[in-house]
């Protein structure tokens, strides 16, 4: 005949596991989970819901929230099992207020309006072209921009915040565009070719030129106008 020895452990230690990581994330971004298995014989092995089998994983980029669980096994094959849920907290936005035409040598204010990033964040502002731009103070809610030149300028502004995953999260603003118009350029064509009153010269046709809208110093409002007295006209 032939001899076994069995050995029977009473009571083996059961295993326990936990799974560690940023469980709170912003959207379209991923984490990574690790498990940490203790208390039972020998190395682990573990299986995730993923289909991983080592220790860390990183989960794929996650839109919505999504469940993931381990099962840990040791060297005498009992396991453990934890899940967890990884959520999208709310994700910090940032846009800029739409900006209206202005005049060269005018100022607008041009503001940041965020969302979702609490009361601890930072805003940097950029121009494109940056040279006349007017930009100086690139940071805050709101800047004041000042261009130097006429023309077409874009600004966008990054937004650096926790908000939604614990760690730093940044996005840019989609860009606005600020036309900066030159000034006109205001002339008088005098369509009645003098500008002495007679007898017979009892008024003078004066049409502003240079704009689209007028304002005579006898306000009237109009580009043409007709005088029939003496004095000095102007328009703005």
């Amino acid at each position: 005949y032939t001899d076994y020895t069995v050995i029977i452990n009473d009571n083996p230690t059961q295993p326990t596991v936990t799974i560690s990581g940023q469980l709170s994330i912003c959207d379209n971004t991923s984490t990574t989970l690790t498990a940490h298995a203790d208390n039972g014989l020998g190395q682990f092995t573990y299986s995730w819901s993923d289909g991983s089998v080592t220790e860390t994983i990183e989960t794929e980029v996650l839109t919505s929230q999504r469940p993931y669980y381990v099962e840990a096994t040791d060297e005498n094959g009992c396991t453990a099992y934890h899940e967890v849920m990884v959520r999208i907290g709310d994700t910090p936005g940032v846009s800029i207020s739409p900006a209206s035409p202005i005049c060269l040598g005018n100022s607008t204010v041009l503001q940041a309006l965020v969302s979702n990033a609490g009361t601890t964040y930072d805003l940097v502002w950029t121009a494109a072209p940056n040279e006349h731009s007017g930009l100086l103070a690139g940071t805050g809610n709101r800047v004041t921009v000042t261009p130097t030149e006429a023309g077409s300028y874009q600004y966008t502004v990054r937004l650096t915040s926790s908000s939604c995953n614990g760690g730093d999260y940044t996005v840019t603003s989609d860009p606005i565009t600020l036309v900066v118009n030159p000034l006109p350029t205001p002339g008088i064509t005098n369509n009645t070719g003098t500008t002495v009153l007679t007898c017979t010269e009892t008024s003078i046709s004066l049409v502003a030129t240079g704009g689209t809208s007028y304002a005579w110093s006898n306000q009237v409002n109009v580009a043409a106008k007709t005088v029939n007295t003496t004095g000095t006209y102007h328009f703005t």
